[in-house]
């Protein structure tokens, strides 16, 4: 763990602690791979002439590819909006496209399944659950996370709701990661002055661009314990677990 800043810095001025979703709190790559195995699996036992480990690995690639160019706010082509089910329809209509079966009524089949496969599916990390009810005794907390309208799904769906002060989905609001105004929603939603909060996110380009831009503390999680890349945002400080922060915000507070 690297501190950028002092311990008792933070501490002293710190009274909102906001996090990133996906790859954070929510287990979200593993989650989805399986509910892709799963979805192809079903699908497959309805369409014989569907080749799931095909179909799967189709989907990973496609899907990638889709929100790497969609942008901090994803839209459905069809609708202009950030309707999670249109964009899984959209999504899996192209994969099976690639893989010979073009029924649009496939692909919102698809779809279908894939939703309640992932419902299913959603896991946080271990620690989750035990940090967040520490944390939540001391500061406001919230989420900030860029997506569609399932991104709240998974909060509703987890037990992150009952910690949450606060919820701010790009695709809700219009404006995302690693533009400030999402951050302004937040603090502004909860009264806190960006020098009030600390932002915890897993992405440099995303996460921590984006709290220092906007102007407020930034933790980096770097579970994989990669090397930070010299030609991106330098976080406040780097964890490698979310237990880090009980010490950094609790333990040294009192």
């Amino acid at each position: 763990m690297q501190i950028k800043v002092t311990v008792s810095e933070m501490c002293d001025s710190i009274r909102a602690v906001f996090f990133d979703l996906d790859e954070t709190l929510l287990d979200d790559d593993r989650c989805m791979r399986v509910a892709i195995a799963q979805t192809s699996k079903r699908l497959a036992e309805r369409y014989p002439q569907i080749d799931p480990g095909q179909l799967g690995a189709m989907y990973l690639r496609i899907a990638n590819e889709w929100w790497n160019d969609s942008g901090s706010v994803p839209r459905a082509s069809t609708s202009g909006t950030s309707d999670g089910r249109a964009i899984r329809a959209e999504v899996w209509g192209k994969c099976l496209v690639a893989c010979g079966l073009v029924a649009q009524r496939v692909a919102i089949e698809a779809a279908d399944i894939y939703s309640e496969e992932r419902k299913a599916t959603y896991c946080l990390f271990p620690e989750v659950d035990e940090v967040l009810n520490t944390l939540h005794k001391a500061f406001v907390l919230g989420v900030i996370t860029n997506g569609p309208d399932t991104q709240r799904e998974k909060i509703d769906t987890t037990s992150l709701a009952g910690y949450m002060d606060v919820v701010i989905i790009s695709g809700e609001v219009g404006v995302g990661k690693p533009e400030p105004e999402i951050f302004t929603k937040a603090l502004t939603s909860v009264q806190v002055s960006p020098r009030e909060a600390i932002y915890v996110g897993d992405s440099l380009t995303w996460d921590i661009a984006g709290a220092k831009i906007a102007g407020l503390y930034s933790i980096w999680i770097n579970r994989r314990r990669v090397s930070r890349p010299h030609n991106v945002a330098k976080p406040d400080t780097e964890i490698t677990t979310l237990r880090d922060l009980i010490s950094i915000l609790v333990l040294n507070r009192d």
